[in-house]
């Protein structure tokens, strides 16, 4: 009797099959792609100006060339350059404008910013932002330069000029009676809200006042001071003060020794 051994067969996974319906979806994305930079290339080149709808800090400036548009940005430095800020505490101030105290607009990053809308390399981008500029605003902030070391300086100046003195104690005479007056805490700007307030100013676009914080200036006296003032003053005018040599006498009276001390 033969016995016939069947031979192993092949256990591998047969390769799934891409079907016709996705070849087709994925060829038309790909079109799709290639027709939206396609578009973008021919938008970029057919405009020689801003997208419609840009507003450049509160300024609109669609559709203009790019030499308008520097001017523009131009324009836009020397206004902000010329705003003026206004520090104030109970009743002193201290106004500049923002030039002095070390604000200055970019011109070339802002010309930049606004320029590239529409005409990134990102087709996909550059279209997004022509479909918003045909029915919303586009904003763009402008690029502002702060000049440290003449921020600080304005800070400094600021903080003393508004700075209300602390009024020492003191004793003094009405006729014989002794007066107190107690020591009175002062107050001025907090450096570091100054600062941070005077920056935040800076960005606002027009007359701005300068929000701070401020902090108590301590008097060098004290009550316990004035007490032991109020202490020796009574004690000059409690009596009259006799001067006496050889057979003369010269008397001073409380109230002229009152006077003596104001």
């Amino acid at each position: 009797m033969q016995t016939v051994t069947p031979s192993d067969q092949s256990e591998q996974t047969p390769a799934p099959r891409v079907s016709r319906r996705t070849v087709i979806a994925l060829a038309a994305v790909a079109a799709t792609v290639v027709v939206l930079a396609v578009a973008v290339v021919a938008l970029r080149a057919a405009r020689a100006d801003v997208l419609p709808n840009v507003v450049l800090a509160g300024t609109h400036v669609g559709g203009m060339e790019r030499a308008q548009l520097e001017q523009a940005v131009e324009r836009l430095r020397d206004d902000r350059s010329g705003d003026m800020l206004t520090a104030e505490l109970d009743d002193r101030a201290r106004s500049a404008t923002a030039a002095p105290i070390g604000y200055d607009v970019d011109v070339d990053a802002p010309v930049e910013r606004v320029w590239r809308r529409g005409r990134q390399l990102n087709p996909i981008t550059a279209m997004v932002d022509h479909a918003r500029a045909t029915f919303d605003e586009i904003a763009v902030e402008p690029v502002t330069i702060i000049d440290e070391a003449k921020l600080d300086r304005w800070v400094t100046t600021t903080t003393a000029a508004l700075e209300q003195p602390a009024t020492e104690g003191s004793a003094s005479f009405d006729g014989i009676d002794v007066v107190r007056s107690d020591p009175q805490r002062g107050r001025r700007p907090s450096m570091p809200t100054l600062r941070s307030g005077t920056v935040a100013a800076l960005d606002e676009q027009g007359p701005a006042t300068v929000a701070f914080e401020t902090e108590d200036v301590e008097p060098a006296t004290t009550t316990t001071d004035v007490d032991e003032l109020v202490r020796l003053a009574r004690r000059v005018v409690s009596a009259p003060v006799e001067l006496t040599r050889g057979d003369e006498t010269l008397r001073i009276e409380p109230e002229t020794l009152a006077e003596l001390f104001e």
